[in-house]
């Protein structure tokens, strides 16, 4: 009976014995899982997610901030390497969605361990919020530019609002009045038209339009196009000119009267080496005394302006500070007198014309 307690007592305290050791294993296990867990990093909070379209045309775009999340990693892990090993979420599918579709978000994570619980590598995004296709003329966002002098024109065209490549059927050599089409595409040679719709949520009325071509500066053809206050310039450069040409002569020799006839406007039919597009002739009839000699007479004077101009605006583009001055001499007197000018303004103009190429128009405003 004594034996019978004493085996009772023995296997009671093994029992005890035996549970004390498990309960020890288990609060070592405990201990050494708690001391040893991995922080959580949740990928959703580095990126942002958004269906970009209309209904049944959208895509997924994905913004992924992995130098902030690399940052973290960093922090954590002592790591500098993580922002070259993961890849940015895809999304599958990424197009052509409409509202209530489910869109699988998946990170392409690294094989590297960072002693990093990393959640959210698989996520859903759920498509809602997305507007009807809407019916959109492109072209009144797109700016077209004609630039340049007539028959040398050129056009550019700019888009800010559509990311699109636009062609024109001409972009060089153009001239006021003639026509030319401009053609968008997308930039990657995917379908234009669905391309619109999925990135811009619109469905475009027409990928090419036609546009006239205006506002080029063109050379002048006639001399009505020369507005009062331009002629004006033209003649105080010219009477200056003379004057101070006039200021050299001897004290004997006097001009007392410069008298604006009109003008002389050539314009050659084609560009002609070693002549202007156009030159424009300021005519003058010049009262001449020489006073030693007895001379009293009048004769002929030119200044001319090459390459006028009539801007896209209607103005006048003359530079006035280069012109050419009569180089003909004209015997004054007897005594070989001389001044640069002809004695009869059939002389003047007779010489202007065997200088112009042939086929030059000629536009005249000269009264005697």
């Amino acid at each position: 009976m004594e034996n019978n307690r004493k085996t009772g007592n023995n296997q009671l305290r093994n029992g005890v014995i035996i549970l004390a050791v498990i309960a020890a294993v288990l609060a070592a296990g405990l201990f050494v899982l708690l001391g040893k867990s991995k922080p959580i990093v949740d990928l959703r909070d580095y990126m942002t997610i958004q269906a970009v379209g209309a209904d049944g045309h959208a895509h997924i775009v994905i913004e992924a901030d992995k130098d902030a999340l690399a940052e973290r990693v960093e922090k954590i892990s002592g790591e500098v390497d993580f922002a070259d090993n993961v890849i940015n979420p895809t999304a599958e599918p990424a197009e052509g969605l409409k509202n209530g579709d489910t869109v699988a978000i998946v990170w392409s994570m690294p094989d590297k361990d960072y002693g990093i619980v990393f959640a959210g590598e698989k996520t859903e995004f759920v498509v809602e919020g997305l507007g009807e296709v809407v019916s959109a003329d492109i072209f009144d966002d797109v700016n077209v530019v004609f630039e340049g002098i007539a028959a040398k024109g050129r056009v550019t065209v700019s888009c800010d609002t559509y990311d699109l490549k636009f062609e024109t059927s001409k972009s060089e050599g153009l001239t006021n009045g003639e026509k030319i089409t401009i053609t968008a595409s997308a930039l990657q040679g995917e379908d234009t038209k669905e391309y619109l719709m999925e990135q811009y949520g619109i469905d475009p009325v027409t990928l090419s339009k036609e546009y006239e071509v205006t506002g080029l500066s063109s050379y002048i053809k006639r001399l009505s196009n020369v507005p009062q206050d331009v002629i004006d310039k033209m003649d105080e450069q010219i009477r200056a000119a003379l004057a101070e040409d006039v200021s050299e002569w001897h004290e004997t020799e006097i001009v007392d009267d410069v008298q604006l006839l009109g003008m002389y406007l050539f314009k050659p039919k084609k560009p002609t080496e070693g002549y202007p597009r156009n030159k424009l002739y300021m005519v003058y009839r010049v009262h001449y005394m020489n006073t030693k000699h007895g001379t009293d007479l009048h004769y002929y004077y030119w200044g001319s302006f090459d390459n006028v101009l009539k801007n896209g605006d209607g103005s006048i583009d003359v530079d006035y500070d280069v012109y050419d001055l009569t180089t003909h001499y004209y015997r004054v007197n007897s005594n070989y007198n001389y001044v640069d000018g002809f004695g009869t303004l059939e002389d003047l103009r007779e010489a202007l014309i065997d200088l112009a190429p042939e086929g030059t128009s000629l536009d005249s405003t000269v009264k005697e």
